[in-house]
């Protein structure tokens, strides 16, 4: 169907798909890729429920049709598209499908957000962005190999003004009534066993939040590194996040 088409017009249709994507965001009912999203999730489920049809069967029924039906209609000549009068014609259906892919303002307007809380460990601001995008089981996984367990502290630096005040601000917060109202705003535990019984049923009865104790059985700390070890840590991420390899 581009074959047709000057690279400039190409071209247009390209901004014009960007365009509406920036303007209009993600199309609120009948969108495609939802639809297929669905469809792959229908595919899924009956896949599961029949042990001799695996997932390079699920991906043949949900992907192979509508890449045929593409194939068929890319090389298939439509006239219609092919003269100089008809040509905008082809850039309006075609600026059309590619706002529908696109998916842009979508992923900033809905997925960033999510992916930002988690990254802040944010687990109750992760989820109310997903619940306002209809996702309602967004949660955390425990391995059952294991997992390892951290905890935020409150420090005092050394050289503080005024360290008498830090050390009230902390016993205050510390008090079973603050700590556990803390707990129910934000969705976190704390470390104080006394704000139990403040804490909403919701939050406390939340296995990612307060994990049982065969969950918690296989939780670990990481040792106190010496400095040499820490550089080579430290050393080995930074190849990791540069995406190189230890022969690099």
């Amino acid at each position: 169907m581009l074959a047709g088409l000057s690279l400039q017009t190409i071209a247009l249709l390209l901004l014009a798909g960007v365009a509406l994507d920036w303007l209009l965001g993600e199309a609120r009912r009948w969108h495609p890729l939802v639809g297929f999203g669905r469809l792959a999730g229908m595919l899924e489920r009956w896949c599961n429920r029949r042990r001799h049809v695996h997932g390079v069967g699920a991906w043949a029924f949900a992907v192979l049709p509508p890449v045929a039906i593409a194939y068929w209609i890319s090389a298939t000549p439509l006239p219609v598209f092919n003269t100089m009068q008809n040509e905008w014609l082809g850039v309006a259906i075609h600026a059309g499908l590619l706002y529908f892919c696109i998916g842009l303002r979508s992923l900033r307007d809905h997925a960033l957000p999510i992916q930002q809380a988690l990254e802040q460990g944010d687990l109750a601001q992760a989820r109310e962005q997903a619940l306002a995008n209809g996702i309602t089981d967004l949660t955390l996984v425990l391995p059952k190999e294991g997992a390892e367990m951290w905890v935020d502290l409150m420090a005092i630096p050394v050289d503080a003004p005024h360290p008498d005040n830090a050390h009230a601000f902390i016993n205050y917060l510390l008090q079973p009534a603050v700590i556990a109202r803390i707990s129910n705003t934000v969705s976190y535990p704390n470390a104080v066993p006394a704000s139990l019984p403040l804490i909403d049923d919701a939050v406390k009865q939340d296995p990612v939040l307060f994990p049982s104790k065969d969950a918690q059985a296989n939780l670990y700390t990481m040792p106190v590194l010496t400095d040499a070890v820490a550089g080579i840590s430290e050393r080995i991420w930074v190849n990791v996040r540069k995406g190189k390899t230890g022969q690099d």
